[in-house]
């Protein structure tokens, strides 16, 4: 998790390091370790940005943090990173891009969901090569959410407002008959 790129959850600034270097201010004494992630707002919605696209990513960066709804949490460039951040970091939702390298959108969505309960974030799959064999594969994985990267951020931007993790959402789908 070298790679990741850390946000404050209080203040909103970039932690650098390693996530060991960030290990919880007064409560790291009490052994609890992880990374130091302050108190967020219950109304605002913490967002995982993985996408291999440097532009792609600064674009929806911008976008996240002008959101007053939004708080982004994790910003990554390739899958392995972006499910090691969602299982570290606890977000209410991801937004994965299809094509990354180490592990597609997909799977790490699949194997997020394949973790055990109790947090389960929501999915949104971003992608400039939507096709229906990735529509269904995504659906079968348990993907909430499909958009092309044309999509304007404003309104990826309110489709992650809305995903809040903490809404009921069915068990792990696994894939369903065709």
């Amino acid at each position: 998790m070298d790679d990741m790129r850390l946000i404050s959850r209080a203040s909103g600034r970039e932690l650098v390091g390693t996530r060991n270097e960030h290990q919880a201010g007064p409560a790291a004494g009490s052994g609890s370790g992880g990374t130091a992630q302050p108190a967020v707002p219950r109304d605002v919605v913490t967002v995982v940005l993985a996408d291999d696209s440097d532009v792609y990513r600064r674009g929806m960066r911008r976008a996240i943090e002008s959101d007053a709804r939004l708080a982004l949490v994790a910003e990554v460039a390739d899958g392995a990173a972006a499910l090691a951040a969602i299982r570290e970091l606890q977000p209410d939702v991801a937004l994965l891009d299809l094509q990354m390298p180490a592990l597609d959108g997909v799977e790490v969505c699949c194997r997020v969901q394949a973790d055990p309960p109790p947090h389960r974030p929501r999915f949104v799959l971003v992608s400039a090569f939507l096709t229906d064999d990735v529509a269904a594969r995504a659906r079968a994985c348990g993907m909430d959410h499909q958009r092309d990267k044309t999509t304007p951020r404003r309104e990826i931007c309110d489709l992650l407002a809305s995903a809040r993790s903490d809404r009921p959402r069915p068990a792990n789908r696994g894939p369903q008959p065709a």
